[in-house]
């Protein structure tokens, strides 16, 4: 069979260009494909590699915040004296607010962060440059429910928090559903340098 097709086309030159061109254009098929798929491949790393790069910064940014709130932990059982958060620890002080919430028995229902350019000299003064050692404040908005009791020990242990912050607004009212239950709104004066 083999022979029968080599002798067909060594006699006809047309079959022979024709399986020439049909090969040629199988290749440049071939090519073009292979291309699509090195092409695929290559955006889908870059791909990984931002996914990757995007993880290693949660995992850094994870371990400030768990290395923030052992030292607030470590600085509340110690008594230690008060400090100005820097802004980047904001987060760190949210977090802490949560978990005294939750040790405490006190449901947080809302929490409104602090928010970006808010910052107001401490003192009323004018604002200062943002490398300037000067404390500044910032405004944090919680809604709360919790009993007497409940609320009493999560402003206690608030109050007595590593970072220097003030409660500059308190609202209590009734909630509808349960007697024992107070809704409060609090508005905390945080100071970060």
């Amino acid at each position: 069979m083999k022979k029968e097709f080599l002798s067909q086309l060594k006699r006809d030159p047309k079959n022979l260009a024709a399986l020439v061109i049909a090969c040629v254009i199988m290749m440049a098929a071939s090519f073009l494909a292979m291309k699509w798929q090195i092409s695929v491949i290559q955006s889908i790393t870059k791909k990984n590699a931002k996914t990757y790069a995007g993880i290693e910064e949660l995992n850094k940014k994870l371990l400030t915040e768990q290395k923030g709130m052992e030292a607030v932990a470590a600085a509340a059982k110690e008594g230690k004296q008060k400090r100005i958060i820097g802004r980047e620890e904001i987060h760190v002080l949210l977090n802490t607010i949560s978990l005294l919430a939750k040790n405490n028995g006190v449901k947080i229902l809302q929490i409104t962060p602090p928010k970006e350019g808010s910052l107001k000299a401490a003192g009323g003064g004018k604002k200062k440059s943002a490398q300037s050692p000067v404390a500044f404040s910032q405004l944090v908005g919680m809604e709360i429910i919790g009993n007497y009791h409940q609320l009493g020990s999560f402003l206690q242990q608030l109050e007595q928090a590593e970072s220097v912050l003030e409660l500059e607004e308190i609202t209590i009212r009734r909630t509808k559903t349960t007697v024992l239950s107070q809704l409060v709104s609090l508005t905390i004066k945080v100071y970060v340098k």
